[in-house]
């Protein structure tokens, strides 16, 4: 049933984050004599039989239609979706995706997708309500992207920087997965490293540019002139934060610091809050004797007064 499945999905979600800690459990022989392996094993098939069954069920009736009212039918009842664009997708050399190839995909959208895109979404609608100045500046970017014609073929300028991001998310994940490629030394001589050492050189140069151009300017104007610009126009943003923080020691964050804490920042913090917020959101609604405990809590710690200062 759907519910087996979505609770088979969070299953293989917690024993994947939990393997990742075990490093001595990372080779499939060992793994599967565990409890935890068999039952990976177990929820593997469920998830699978499951898939299974649905792309059979509209494989058939794909066929028994036909690819031109099999789309017809459902671009009417609008209900084409991620597994009927795979089966009427086709590869470089024009065959049909198999199977096998259709239900890997279906996997990585369940767990490779899960929450990111509405946790995006939410995270740019609530910043672009909150900030009109910066809502308008985008959309006269979308008009002058479109020039008053349909959205359908529309010429996008590439980032490198995002590009390199999302490069070296996908290496690092890969990564974990062949244990005898943990040792930098052997890694950098294969293909995917000299890859991974071409992303992050992309990576920190743009990060340098930025944290050089930034701390010119904070040299030109001083640290009161510029924090007093950057609040102005609200437009403080991480990097000047550290450029203006000061160690145990007070001293500045050096360059490499700086460098570091973004670049932690980008691949560390990606979705983390807005994935907890919702969680938490959705654990207090579920569970209203905790949201009242919460809400006495939070009652409690102000004290009928503004939240401008309080004794933690």
């Amino acid at each position: 049933s759907p519910s087996e499945y979505i609770a088979a999905i969070l299953e293989l979600s917690a024993l994947v984050v939990k393997r990742q800690r075990q490093i001595f459990l990372y080779p499939d022989v060992l793994y599967y004599l565990t409890p935890d392996g068999r039952r990976f094993r177990r929820a593997c098939d469920l998830v699978h039989n499951f898939t299974d069954a649905i792309i059979q069920e509209r494989r058939c009736s794909l066929l028994t239609e036909g690819s031109h009212d099999f789309l017809k039918a459902k671009a009417k009842a609008k209900t084409l979706d991620f597994i009927d664009v795979l089966l009427l997708a086709k590869d470089e050399d024009g065959k049909e995706l198999s199977h096998e190839d259709i239900r890997a995909e279906a996997d990585t959208f369940m767990f490779g997708g899960h929450d990111t895109t509405a946790s995006g979404l939410s995270w740019v609608l609530y910043n672009l309500a909150k900030h009109p100045e910066y809502q308008e500046r985008c959309r006269q970017e979308v008009q002058e992207l479109l020039r008053d014609r349909e959205p359908k073929e529309i010429e996008w300028s590439p980032s490198e920087y995002i590009a390199a991001i999302l490069e070296l998310s996908a290496l690092v994940v890969k990564r974990q997965r062949q244990i005898f490629l943990h040792p930098d030394l052997l890694y950098y001589l294969t293909p995917d490293g000299r890859r991974f050492r071409r992303a992050c050189d992309l990576v920190h140069n743009f990060t340098d540019a930025i944290i050089q151009e930034r701390r010119c300017s904070l040299l030109t104007e001083g640290s009161h002139d510029f924090l007093k610009a950057k609040a102005k126009a609200k437009t403080l943003d991480f990097i000047d934060v550290l450029l203006l923080a000061k160690d145990e020691d007070g001293k500045e964050l050096s360059h490499e610091d700086i460098r570091a804490e973004a670049d932690t920042f980008m691949f560390g913090g990606h979705d983390t809050t807005a994935s907890g917020l919702s969680w938490v959101l959705y654990n207090l609604a579920k569970h209203p004797e905790y949201q009242e405990r919460c809400r006495q809590e939070v009652q409690e710690l102000l004290r009928d007064r503004e939240p401008k200062e309080i004794e933690w």
